[in-house]
């Protein structure tokens, strides 16, 4: 099967990598607790996104971290759960989503460590593509399980990984819905993620 032959998620590609392998290759041991990076603009929904795209430019941990909300969760296609979901609850079955420390998990070696097997280093650099000056964002405060006031989005990604070393470029592209939530505990607006969907369906 051609790794990229379907739309996958941002998040999910590195585990991708080695379809059919038990364990996420970047899935790390450890635990970090989250950031509060102070010197971005979170005061809207769109400059959050741009962040995080700057995040992936500069391979920046923090930075990631601070988009995220800490009650945030990646939701996976229900069909891909089985090849790369996570039992989240303990049940043995691989669940759909997953929360804040596992991402963070998979991005500090995305970003800095290379996968957990050595299979593959850390790219030097990645290309990570999202019409920021197109968003357009809607308000929704009735759905179940969600804050008030909270907005999202649905866009388009491209995503390159690119490696010096030997010239190779890994790229894949798909849909994603940002679930995004003003976390501000005073008069300026923080906004965070709280939910990452992938939509690669559509």
């Amino acid at each position: 099967m051609n790794l990229f032959s379907k739309l996958i998620p941002v998040l999910a590609l590195m585990g991708l990598l080695l379809y059919g392998c038990s364990e996420n290759p970047f899935n790390p041991v450890t635990v970090n607790n989250i950031s509060t990076n102070t010197n971005y603009d979170f005061s809207t929904p769109t400059k959050t996104i741009e962040n995080l795209v700057r995040a992936y430019e500069q391979l920046n941990t923090d930075l990631f971290k601070s988009c995220l909300a800490e009650d945030f969760r990646f939701e996976l296609i229900e069909s891909d759960a089985p090849d790369i979901g996570i039992d989240m609850d303990g049940d043995g079955i691989k669940d759909s989503w997953w929360g804040y420390q596992q991402e963070i998990r998979y991005h500090e070696n995305l970003f800095e460590n290379g996968s957990s097997d050595n299979s593959y280093p850390p790219p030097d650099q990645i290309i990570l593509e999202i019409p920021t000056n197109d968003l357009v964002w809607t308000d929704d405060t009735d759905s179940e399980g969600l804050p008030n006031g909270y907005k999202y989005t649905d866009v388009h990604f491209s995503l390159t990984l690119q490696y010096n070393s030997n010239g190779q470029t890994i790229s894949s592209n798909g849909f994603v819905r940002f679930y995004l939530v003003n976390k501000s505990i005073t008069d300026t607006p923080r906004w965070s993620i709280i939910i990452w969907r992938d939509n690669s369906w559509l």
